[in-house]
């Protein structure tokens, strides 16, 4: 139970949040008419969970490079991307790759069709492959044999170019908004800072000096997208300590619950409260409360107990094999931490999984496997002890990044505390604080 004094502090922590600079730069962006804001109108994406947005990324930036499609800038993208690879290069290589402002039927870009990569780029007539995998909060996927996403999309492209038969140059590209390393070399770390200085470029000497009767339209569709890849920089890049130093962890764990609020529609009064003492009439707070949720999400990986207990838990059941220890400071390698289910578990309830395994690093999440091969459940906690974070999943195919998720059990629906973990029991959100 919130007591009037505890919302007043919480409302006026949230007013010095808007105060910051780059906050109220985030609402003015937000407030500005963008293409890309109204596709996800309705939508209410969860931190994190961007699925939707890495693939409308990909398409524009396919869109882009594309030299046969509407914005009639030639392979203008693709080359600027390519001579920017070269420039980060220390040996370079390469092959040069020559601009060319016109319609090109030996130019193909196909977003999410070739082996799976984000967007996969073609010159026959100049020999030049681009490959990109495009990512906004995830991280560069690592299979479970140990081997990254990037190190089979390469394969691929190689063995296309043997089938080809030609002296094909490819360029390999991991576009992240902070330009994270890969762990594959062949592959050139690009930021979403280094992309927008791409759209500036050519919106300053190209579409600004062209004649084209559509240079207007073509040039807000570049500066929506660039606004959008934006909004995310200012989730990674802005100085977040105003929420450190003056949110506490129950603070955090108040505004998951608003967002949670706010997302769903559920009517459990915190915001009515809130909205009573606001004398301003604040219409941003609710975007202040998911825009610190967001923040909280993406920044704070620290490791919940909880968490890691009741993923053990739940393999120990599941698991034919050795228990895994509940100190979630004993790290387990991949044999360790994987399993076949239980035969009796299988028997009894007719089931078609076949194994289980726990996550690597922090331990807070589980994989089970379906016969088929063709399928798996993942379900996880969060740095709070929100579980499930971010619904219970299953995936379609092995690597895939398409999810179904369990409608039954909504987000954060229970809340994990260590010491009930260890005896079996967790918190029901909606059941006043009772343990179950």
């Amino acid at each position: 139970m919130k007591t009037l004094k505890f919302y007043e502090d919480y409302l006026n922590k949230l007013e010095g949040f808007g105060q910051e600079d780059w906050v109220k730069d985030y609402i003015k962006l937000q407030e500005k008419p963008n293409f890309w804001t109204i596709l996800e109108y309705g939508e209410s994406d969860k931190p994190g969970h961007k699925s939707a947005y890495e693939i409308r990324s990909s398409r524009m930036i396919r869109w882009l490079l594309d030299a046969n499609e509407n914005h009639n800038l030639g392979n203008v993208f693709a080359y600027k991307l390519a001579k920017l690879v070269k420039d980060k290069e220390e040996i370079n290589n390469k092959k040069d790759y020559i601009y060319d402002p016109g319609k090109n039927n030996k130019i193909e870009a196909v977003s999410e069709e070739h082996a799976d990569i984000d967007v996969f780029y073609k010159d026959i007539s100049q020999k030049i492959f681009i490959a990109i995998e495009v990512k906004q909060y995830a991280k560069e996927g690592i299979y479970e044999d140990g081997k990254s996403q990037l190190d089979k999309y390469e394969k691929a492209v190689e063995k296309l170019i043997k089938e080809y038969n030609q002296e094909i140059h490819s360029y390999y590209i991991f576009l992240t908004p902070l330009g994270d390393s890969p762990t594959n070399k062949n592959w050139t770390a690009i930021s979403y800072k280094e992309f927008i200085e791409l759209i500036d470029q050519v919106i300053l000497n190209h579409i600004s000096k062209s004649k084209d009767i559509y240079k207007e339209d073509i040039k807000k569709i570049l500066l929506d997208f660039r606004d959008d890849l934006q909004r995310t920089l200012n989730i990674l890049e802005k100085d977040t300590s105003y929420i450190e130093e003056n949110f506490s962890d129950k603070d955090k764990k108040f505004t998951i619950e608003l967002a949670n609020e706010i997302w769903h529609g559920m009517d459990t009064g915190h915001m009515e409260e809130i909205r009573k003492l606001d004398k301003a009439n604040n219409q941003d707070l609710k975007k202040l409360i998911l825009l610190i949720r967001e923040s909280i999400s993406v920044q704070d990986h620290t490791p919940n107990p909880a968490a890691g207990i009741l993923a053990r838990k739940i393999y120990n059941y599941l698991s034919a094999g050795k228990e895994l220890d509940y100190n979630t400071d004993i790290r387990y390698k991949e044999k360790e931490r994987t399993s076949e289910i239980k035969e009796s578990l299988i028997n009894k309830y007719d089931l078609g999984l076949t194994r289980v395994r726990l996550t690597e690093g922090k331990g807070q999440g589980l994989n089970i496997y379906h016969k088929s091969g063709k399928h798996r459940i993942y379900l996880s906690a969060d740095t709070h002890g929100n579980f499930p974070n971010d619904g219970i999943k299953i995936a379609s195919t092995p690597g895939s990044k398409v999810f179904f998720t369990s409608k039954e059990i909504r987000n954060g629906e229970f809340q994990l505390e260590d010491e009930l973990i260890l005896t079996g029991k967790i918190r029901h959100k909606d059941r006043g604080g009772d343990k179950l």
